[in-house]
């Protein structure tokens, strides 16, 4: 089963903290998630999949049996996340201060050991795709789902608590 992230600052300079937005989608079950999110580039692409993660631990009967993988437009996320060592070059400046447990900010290795402990929980891969083709990509909300299934039971979002839904100060973006 195929599962998208993305993440994105709308800043100009990707290094730079700004309104951004997370987003993961599940298009086998009809399922996209989107909200607003403070930081770079690369800390709303890490947030993203650590959301998705954490969406599929709460929803495991759903996967169950599944083979997950796990689809990204971020280069440095999937290498990052495939990888048996932490860099030292990203873990600094693109990890730091990302929430991990409801808006606690997670020391910088932190979240990248938090993702590679559920990669080896949930059993996914993950992989590099193209931005036009990722589902979770603002761009890909056009595309139609590929295939459609009653589910069975009904999905736990109380991964979403973490969110503390909040208004935006910029009317470009809703928190759910």
């Amino acid at each position: 089963m195929k599962l998208y992230f993305y993440g994105t600052s709308r800043r100009e300079n990707r290094e730079e903290t700004g309104s951004g937005v997370i987003s993961f989608a599940v298009p086998d079950i009809g399922f996209v998630f989107r909200s607003a999110h403070r930081g770079t580039s690369s800390e709303c692409e890490y947030q993203a999949l650590l959301s998705l993660c954490l969406f599929v631990e709460a929803n495991a009967g759903v996967f169950k049996g599944q083979n997950l993988e796990f689809l990204g437009d971020s280069a440095t996320v999937v290498y990052q996340v495939g990888r048996t060592a932490v860099s030292t070059h990203l873990s600094g400046r693109a990890l730091r201060g990302l929430s991990t447990d409801g808006g606690v900010p997670s020391r910088p290795a932190g979240v990248l050991e938090r993702i590679r402990a559920f990669k080896k929980k949930l059993g996914f891969s993950v992989h590099w795709v193209p931005v036009l083709e990722n589902r979770a990509a603002e761009q890909a909300a056009l595309h139609p789902t590929v295939k459609n299934f009653p589910l069975s039971e009904k999905l736990d979002t109380s991964f979403l608590e973490a969110f503390k839904l909040k208004k935006s100060s910029d009317s470009g973006l809703s928190s759910f």
